[in-house]
């Protein structure tokens, strides 16, 4: 250890931007208060070519703070590589995106699983959504005489007349639509949460509804109301209990059959099922704590990710060398979740399901990591089916948005699979855990 008079190590905190205002500022403010001693910290911002002024607002406000200009985009990866690639006399390294809020106590706890356990490679905190949420439920029944099934689509969300659309989650009972950025659908019974300003006042959700044929309504919330709908687009209106509920973002991240990586515990209201340690399979790059000796033997971030499944990446390769990580839900921190690439937009879709398949292809046993591939082209097909071919067959224009999506990623994965199958190739005469140990891991999501 490194660590001077104090007696504690020293820890470096490496946070990646990119235009994040005031989100970045807010995420130091907090760094800065840490129940750690200062001069046992190492700040740094890795700037990849901001156009909003951040860096010169990080050396004004936080001068301690060091900025490493990118001087452009290079990613989550190659840009964390860039406060990575020189440790200097750093124990550990945390990292943190730029649009996260941590506790005072988050580092005490995952300094401390660290040092009581050298196989540990990484711990990892509870990461719950920046703001609580409220419950709305809302029940579809058709009206007497109107076709069956009915379906209510969803095409804007409000709470006090502020836009929530990308804040909304859309728990239970919905489905995609149309393939637009804003046409979730559901049938029968469905459950939305809405953020609440967090300052007490009541608060009035507003969303805008439409049936593919008169439907009966009722929303509950603070009150229950019931309304009949059509076919015409009209705004729901219901006040908001005054309290919400704190949800789960990250409780660490899980190896899930059918090919994919996941969050522990993703849109579950945080009812103390998380609050007891536990061995995760990988750990989340929005806010994790790596051991430096761990980086040393498994090395830095795939560049060629460039953002999404990255810290998946590394996390898979550290457990094929025999490294494990562990989740301490005594360490806590809030996240805006995708607030630089909207979960759901093209650049967020293009690039995870581009980069799952690299990364199993690099890292998996060959019969599942092939299977993986193949069901990536089955749900294309089914989409081509449900885009294409049935509009064409009612006379419809046809849709391309969702195979699109998924035809550019596969192409992308395409130009990238030769230098995965090398990097395949150099990580198995590496690998110290043999597959059906790693793959035991696997579950159902």
């Amino acid at each position: 250890m490194t660590a001077t008079d104090s007696g504690k190590p020293r820890v470096r905190i490496v946070i990646v931007n990119r235009d994040g205002g005031n989100l970045l500022l807010d995420c130091l403010r907090s760094v800065e208060h840490l129940d750690w001693p200062a001069e046992q910290l190492e700040i740094v911002v890795v700037d990849n070519g901001s156009s909003d002024g951040s860096p010169d607002r990080v050396q004004h406000e936080h001068p301690e703070t060091k900025v490493i200009g990118a001087g452009r985009n290079l990613g989550y990866a190659a840009g964390n590589n860039l406060a990575l690639s020189d440790l200097g006399e750093a124990d550990f390294v945390a990292l943190l995106n730029n649009d996260t809020v941590v506790d005072p106590g988050w580092l005490r706890p995952l300094v401390r699983s660290l040092e009581a356990d050298e196989g540990l490679g990484a711990s990892c905190p509870k990461i719950l959504f920046a703001q609580s949420f409220a419950e709305v439920a809302i029940e579809v029944a058709s009206a007497q005489g109107a076709p069956k099934p009915n379906r209510v689509h969803i095409t804007a969300v409000e709470v006090d007349r502020a836009d929530r659309w990308r804040d909304a989650q859309f728990v239970e009972g919905f489905e995609d639509g149309d393939g637009s950025a804003r046409s979730p659908r559901m049938y029968g019974n469905a459950i939305l949460r809405v953020p609440l300003a967090g300052d007490g006042r009541p608060s009035l959700v507003r969303m805008r509804l439409q049936a593919d044929s008169t439907a009966r309504l009722v929303v509950k919330a603070a009150k229950v109301i019931s309304l009949d709908l059509g076919t015409t687009p009209v705004w729901v209106e219901a006040e908001l209990p005054q309290h919400g509920v704190d949800v789960v973002n990250n409780a660490g991240s899980a190896l899930v059959r059918g090919g994919f990586g996941a969050d522990r515990g993703f849109l579950e209201v945080d009812a103390g099922q998380y609050d007891q340690p536990a061995d995760v399979f990988a750990w989340c790059g929005c806010s994790v704590l790596l051991r430096r000796e761990y980086l040393e033997d498994v090395g830095l971030f795939d560049p060629a990710l460039f953002l999404y499944y990255e810290d998946f990446d590394l996390a898979w390769r550290g457990r094929a060398r025999g490294w494990r990580y562990a989740y301490i839900p005594d360490s806590v921190v809030r996240h805006v979740h995708a607030a630089s690439s909207v979960q759901g937009s093209a650049l967020f879709e293009h690039f995870v399901e581009r980069n799952r398949l690299v990364v199993h292809v690099k890292n998996a046993p060959w019969p599942y990591a092939v299977r993986t591939v193949l069901g990536s082209l089955r749900r294309t097909a089914r989409e081509a089916r449900c885009e294409l071919a049935e509009p064409l067959l009612h006379g419809k224009r046809p849709l391309w948005t969702s195979v699109g999506r998924r035809s550019r990623a596969f192409t992308g994965f395409l130009i990238l699979l030769p230098r995965a199958l090398r990097e395949r190739q150099r990580l198995r005469r590496v690998q110290r855990v043999p597959d059906s140990e790693l793959m035991a891991w696997l579950t159902h999501g």
